[in-house]
């Protein structure tokens, strides 16, 4: 029986062939980036049949991104594409998602409504309690008696309270504002439907000290805080600090 001899390539047709690949490779990449760019075919898709059919494609998309079934829109006039999103990216929330009568709302306030009858924006005062606005040290006056100047202010130690055991204790519901110069309790403000002088902004410091302490105490501001107490457990908010205050006040009332 004869033997076969076993035909070899020539270094010619080897990089013949070597070259047809390369050529190939090139298409395909060609053809990658034509599929990701078209202004007329549809990114990130589910079905099947929108991607690409070479095995070649499919691993070069899986080593750029990993696929997720999250898509983050990106729109232009040329075009819309949808681009995976990372598993730890976490899209940001829109704010148009929210009442733009909430976003709106000033933390100010100062620059509140004498009423607030809106549902939505108390809860999200609740949420986002109102700030105390400016430098406490610019509430002052100044008043002449028997020819004489005198100034009084506004101190921070005016924030807390003493109980009767002479502990302190500080007026979570107590704010200021420098735009109008005033002190108020932002509860009250919320919830109290009876004129008081803490509701509508109060700045004789002469005798500040006197009506925080008539306030505190009065059954208008207990109720008001009862009221905050209520809302924000229907909220899951709950003010540990407000509760305390709201059960020592009415132990007064009892």
């Amino acid at each position: 029986m004869l033997k076969m001899k076993r035909k070899f390539e020539s270094g010619a047709e080897k990089r013949k062939k070597l070259k047809a690949k390369q050529q190939c490779a090139e298409k395909l990449r060609g053809s990658l980036s034509n599929f990701l760019i078209s202004d007329t075919d549809t990114a990130c898709s589910s079905s099947s049949s929108m991607l690409p059919v070479t095995r070649e494609c499919e691993i070069n998309v899986n080593d750029t991104v990993e696929a997720t079934s999250e898509c983050l829109t990106v729109s232009s006039e040329a075009s819309v594409q949808e681009f995976p999103l990372q598993r730890n990216d976490v899209p940001v929330p829109s704010v148009e998602t929210q009442s733009s009568s909430c976003v709106n709302f000033p933390l100010d306030i100062a620059l509140w409504p004498s009423h607030i009858s809106d549902d939505k924006i108390i809860d999200y005062l609740i949420d986002n309690k109102p700030q105390n606005i400016g430098d406490v040290g610019l509430l002052k006056s100044e008043f002449v008696d028997r020819n004489r100047k005198y100034s009084r202010s506004f101190c921070t130690s005016n924030f807390y309270t003493t109980k009767a055991n002479g502990t302190k204790e500080f007026r979570e519901w107590l704010r200021f504002s420098t735009t109008s110069k005033c002190v108020y309790c932002y509860v009250c403000k919320l919830f109290s439907h009876s004129e008081n002088k803490l509701k509508d902004g109060y700045n004789d410091w002469r005798n500040v000290n006197k009506a925080l302490k008539e306030h505190e105490s009065s059954l208008d501001h207990v109720r008001s805080i009862l009221a905050f107490k209520r809302r924000s457990s229907a909220l899951g908010r709950v003010d540990s600090n407000m509760v305390k205050q709201l059960e020592e006040q009415q132990q007064y009332w009892r």
